[in-house]
């Protein structure tokens, strides 16, 4: 064990124990440069933030890049560094257990001293310092799309401790992460169990309502079941105009401007309500071609394409707001008056879950929330005044889950930065890990 340190003269890694050397990457790591021509592999991998590089297949995505020209793509192999020249900086990085083709703009690194760990570099390019200093080697306007030429990443200075000391710090970091993760893991069980009670109380509440002793019938509806005797069930189309745009003569991002009337998307969605900072500006012409998309004051909105049934009321609206596509109005018409929160909790039970899981049966892959189909969802329509009550019961009730829940999601972030902080402390000694 080696008390006596040294300044390494790089400012992001500070003191190193005084065995330890530093060097460029280009001494320590070499660049696997190996093209897919002729083709080699159709094993196409990708680089995650959450899982590091896996298997295209294993993403998730709709449909495959077999229609991509193969043998444009680089080779990568199992111990090769992956790391995505446009977003090191952001920590688009990994280790690859697999042989499989990347795309051109991935680098692959390898170890030039075989008696090396490949894993403490890794652990290096994981840690936030290094990628701050990475970013002074980009080129490009957005940080998130600054590419890092090969060149420069070459002349990037990394500590070097002897190869005994890396396999030692790669054991210590994980050990130290298998505990901490075990901590999250139960922070995240116990948020998802929050998260389930959330949506039971919505449920319950709005299907059964406040008095626990009232007498119920069988409403015949697959996705609601009992119901107090005294309720009814309506079709949204009874009781609310729907609205969603379908496509916008090619309005592109270019045309968004710094002021004038907003336009809402799914993202300005926050805590069910509008985030008016976050929204973009059109133009007064762009804003008076379709009129029924003008947003007032409590109107209800659903996302209905990507992640389907996000929703938010309009609140302090402004004077001039549109809609984007992928978001439907939810207007109440003067048929049948009803309590705007109330219908929002009705679209965040499962009273709405379920009935949408069943009509997307037989369905493609691709999930939208199509106006004609929601037209006949139906759910539980209590009296006006019971309504009231029931939304008010439950601002209180989920407003105090999800304060729960906002605690113990603070508790894995806080976790989150304690595991970076102890990476960056053993991979520049000043953690000892012999």
């Amino acid at each position: 064990m080696n008390n006596l340190v040294k300044s390494s003269g790089i400012d992001w890694i500070g003191s190193i124990p005084s065995d330890w050397k530093c060097e460029r990457i280009k001494n320590i790591l070499c660049e696997r440069n190996e093209t897919n021509k002729p083709i080699k592999t159709e094993d196409i991998l990708s680089l995650t933030n959450d899982r590091g590089v896996i298997p295209y297949s294993e993403k998730g995505a709709i449909g495959n890049n077999s229609k991509d020209d193969l043998t444009g793509y680089k080779l990568a192999y199992p111990n090769d560094i992956v790391l995505n020249s446009m977003n090191v900086i952001i920590g688009s990085i990994g280790l690859s257990k697999y042989f499989g083709c990347v795309s051109p703009v991935y680098y692959m690194l390898y170890l030039r001293n075989k008696n090396d760990s490949i894993e403490y570099f890794n652990y290096l390019f994981q840690t936030k310092e290094l990628q701050n200093r990475l970013k002074g080697y980009g080129n490009g306007i957005m940080e998130i799309r600054m590419r890092i030429q090969m060149s420069k990443l070459n002349t990037v200075m990394l500590p070097y401790p002897p190869s005994k000391v890396q396999f030692a710090i790669v054991n210590k970091i994980k050990e130290s992460e298998a505990k901490i993760d075990l901590l999250i893991s139960n922070q995240k069980r116990q948020i998802q169990k929050l998260e389930d009670y959330k949506l039971s109380t919505i449920t319950k509440t709005v299907t059964l309502g406040i008095n626990k002793n009232i007498e119920t019938k069988d409403s015949n509806i697959a996705w609601i079941g009992s119901i107090p005797s005294n309720w009814s069930t309506i079709k949204i189309k009874f009781t609310s105009w729907l609205k969603g745009r379908i496509g916008w003569d090619g309005l592109k991002s270019s045309e968004f401007i710094d002021e004038g009337p907003f336009l809402i998307t799914g993202t300005d969605f926050q805590n069910g309500t509008i985030n008016w900072n976050t929204c973009v500006h059109i133009s007064n012409e762009r804003f008076e071609q379709d009129k029924e998309l003008h947003i007032n004051e409590n109107d209800l909105l659903i996302t209905k394409d990507g992640t389907i049934g996000k929703l938010a009321i309009v609140k302090n609206c402004p004077e001039k707001v549109s809609l984007n596509s992928g978001v439907m109005i939810i207007r109440n018409n003067s048929a049948f008056k009803y309590d705007s929160k109330y219908l929002y909790y009705i679209l965040s039970s499962n009273q709405f879950l379920l009935w949408y899981q069943l009509s997307q049966s037989g369905n493609s892959t691709i999930k939208h929330l199509y106006q004609g189909q929601f037209y006949n969802f139906q759910y539980t329509f209590p009296p006006y005044s019971e309504q009231e009550k029931i939304a008010n019961f439950l601002d209180v009730e989920i407003a105090n889950i999800e304060r729960l829940i906002e605690i113990k999601k603070e508790k894995v972030n806080k976790m989150l930065e304690y595991k970076k902080a102890l990476i960056y402390e053993y991979v520049t000694g000043k953690k000892e890990s012999i």
